[in-house]
């Protein structure tokens, strides 16, 4: 007879992070990502750096949290917004940058150290390209830093997978889903 006693399984707590969540592409696979954690029973936030004048639809049961109740200057915006950011990702288990360039990258990795949590990416293009073509020249070490110290990347398009093996992760630090 065995004495093996079913353990069970915590489901962490998930915090994603978006710069804003207009209607394109990543902002929708972003938002069918949380809509299914939340249905699944994940513990799931989401916190948006700032408001965008054409705001895609929310799952239900979702409440988007932003650093003010109104809008502000980017200045503003970024410490705020920061600050809140970092008091709320302690009661998270894991911070989750939406995108791979911009502020949807920076804040949240900022905030991730900050609190202590792990710090996950969700990658669509490949990261090289992308930061040459999108981000400014003083901005883009700091970009490639952020990315490569993530805990976990996960590849969301399978044209990302490739390109994200070769930039010295661990293979169990990079997912495609």
């Amino acid at each position: 007879m065995s004495d093996m006693t079913p353990v069970a399984l915590s489901v962490p707590s998930v915090l994603l992070v978006e710069d804003k969540i207009e209607e394109d592409g990543a902002t929708r696979s972003n938002l069918r990502l949380v809509g299914r954690w939340h249905d699944a029973g994940v513990p799931v936030g989401l916190f948006l750096l700032r408001r965008a004048a054409a705001p895609a639809q929310v799952p239900p049961g979702v409440v988007p949290r932003y650093p003010a109740d109104g809008p502000l200057r980017l200045r503003a915006t970024l410490l705020l917004g920061l600050w809140r950011l970092v008091r709320l990702a302690r009661s998270f288990d894991v911070v989750v940058a939406g995108r791979e360039l911009g502020l949807g990258l920076l804040i949240p990795r900022a905030a991730a150290l900050l609190a202590r949590r792990p710090f996950v990416v969700l990658v669509r293009s490949e990261p090289r390209a992308a930061i040459d073509d999108h981000i400014a020249a003083p901005l883009r070490r700091l970009t490639r830093r952020a990315i490569t110290s993530a805990d976990r990347v996960v590849c969301i398009s399978p044209g990302s997978s490739r390109p994200s093996m070769t930039w010295g992760w661990r293979p169990d630090v990079w997912r495609w889903c």
